[in-house]
């Protein structure tokens, strides 16, 4: 939502083709302030149903006033391809933290013990949101920055095919972009003297591994903000990892340590003091129990998930390629060496052969087994022959059928074998039962794809989530959409 809209910017939206009467208008055209009310324009009352969904709903009146309520901290912003997108995806946004602050509350996370060491964090979090957006709103850029920047960025931020109409328009965003470039500028400058100001102490490099340390024992210390090594665990239970160090710290919730003295010079500053501290400690919170009611929910999804046999065998028939190789069966007659060395091989050869002579005219290899007491019969032997390895056994019994003896002596079980087919099972696709497992492990990972990859889409339609496009287009109409 944008938070600085400016005139009709049709004229401003020429081809790339035509850049120098694209930065002129760009030049000339102004910023206009105020709110955003007429963006929610609509014949329908306030408390006209937008959405529903198993547990809320958005009307009207919600929608406007999140849209007018804009991006916080302003510094953020979100784009969209046309109004009637704006309306949808929003409506959408309240929908999904809606849903996700009940489940926090259900949790009662803000019941645990270990949040009084998140609000510890989530203080220092507003702090510097308060501080950034105090420097924020201090850069102003003139027509000619806005002018000059776009000439060196447009093709950059937008590419060769510029957008027709953008939510906000080009010049906003460029504008957007440009304050926040002299925003981290400004910032990096405050973070030099913050440092100086505010000492960082925490255990000396080489040493930090927090989990050696006794609860009371302070990991980090910075002007009035301290974390000791019991709080750094009570973070590490609250988001099921361990926090041992200040980079498992700085993965808790966008937390950067580093930062941690410019919020104790706002703190120095008495900007916990100021009507803005509660706000923006109420949005930073609801982030924090947001994101840990997704991280629970994503637990619970997956712990859940059970496909059923039908979708099992879907996936299985449409997807499954592991051939299970054919599979021989046979009786084999082992003729074992004499004696070590080429003539006990050779002595073995030459009565496995006789030994096939005899087989193949009809005598029994049972019956051949017992004719000498060195000699083995083995019943029901089964080897597979995958495709593509290549063996004696395989060679050999290539292009024999089942009821018949391998033409020649093969080397195997220490000594020479006569060996009879007694079936052959051709190579087929791994029936459904061998892989069910199988099928569902991979049945799991295509689910947490598709939560990774569109966690509120998911959401969404687990709560049932519904949307009035009549009412959405209401609002549009009034647009020219």
């Amino acid at each position: 939502m944008h938070s600085e809209p400016i005139t009709d910017s049709k004229d401003f939206l020429k081809p790339a083709s035509q850049p120098c009467a694209l930065l002129l208008l760009l030049i000339t055209l102004t910023l206009l302030a105020g709110h955003l009310l007429a963006e929610c324009s609509t014949p329908d009352a306030p408390s006209t149903v937008v959405a529903r969904w198993d547990g809320g709903r958005v009307t009207v009146g919600d929608l406007c006033a999140k849209i007018n309520e804009g991006a916080s901290p302003a510094r953020m912003i979100a784009t969209f391809p046309s109004y009637l997108a704006m309306y949808e995806q929003t409506t959408q946004q309240i929908a999904v933290k809606s849903i996700l602050l009940k489940k926090a509350a259900d949790l009662k996370l803000q019941q645990m013990p270990e949040w009084k060491a998140a609000e510890k964090l989530i203080e220092e979090q507003t702090l510097t949101e308060i501080l950034q957006n105090k420097e924020w709103s201090k850069i102003k850029p003139t027509e000619d920055e806005i002018g000059n920047f776009a000439k060196d960025h447009l093709n950059e931020l937008f590419g060769k095919d510029m957008p027709q109409d953008p939510i906000p328009d080009i010049k906003t965003q460029l504008t957007w972009h440009l304050r926040n470039q002299k925003l981290a500028q400004a910032m990096n400058a405050l973070q030099a003297k913050a440092e100086a100001d505010f000492s960082w102490r925490q255990p000396a490099e080489g040493d930090e591994d927090w989990s050696k340390m006794t609860d009371p024992e302070l990991v980090v210390k910075v002007g009035k903000f301290n974390l000791s090594a019991a709080e750094a665990r009570a973070l590490g239970k609250l988001w099921s990892r361990p926090v041992n160090n200040s980079w498992d710290l700085a993965a808790i919730q966008n937390f950067i340590p580093e930062r941690v003295p410019l919020a104790e010079m706002a703190r120095a500053e008495k900007m916990a003091e100021t009507p803005e501290f509660a706000r923006v400690k109420q949005l930073v919170t609801e982030q924090w129990l947001t994101e840990l009611a997704r991280k629970a929910l994503k637990d619970q999804w997956f712990s859940e998930f059970s496909p059923t046999d039908a979708q099992i065998k879907e996936w299985y028939d449409k997807n499954w390629q592991g051939d299970e190789p054919t599979l021989v069966t046979y009786d084999v007659l082992v003729i074992p060496y004499s004696s070590p060395g080429e003539a006990g091989r050779s002595q073995a050869l030459a009565s496995a052969t006789d030994a096939l002579k005899k087989a193949r005219a009809g005598t029994n290899l049972e019956e051949l087994a017992g004719l000498h007491p060195e000699y083995r019969f083995m019943a029901e032997q089964s080897r597979t022959l995958p495709p593509g390895m290549k063996s004696e056994f395989g060679s050999a019994a290539q292009g024999v059928k089942q009821g018949e003896i391998i033409p020649q002596p093969i080397e195997d079980f220490g000594g020479y074998c006569v060996v009879h087919i007694n079936n052959i099972r051709e190579k087929r696709k791994m029936p459904l039962d061998y892989v069910k497992g199988t099928v569902a492990n991979w049945l799991l990972e295509d689910y947490k794809t598709k939560v990774f990859s569109d966690f509120e889409g998911v959401l969404l339609d687990k709560y049932k989530f519904s949307i009035s496009y009549q009412v959405l287009r209401n609002m549009n109409s009034l647009k020219g959409g």
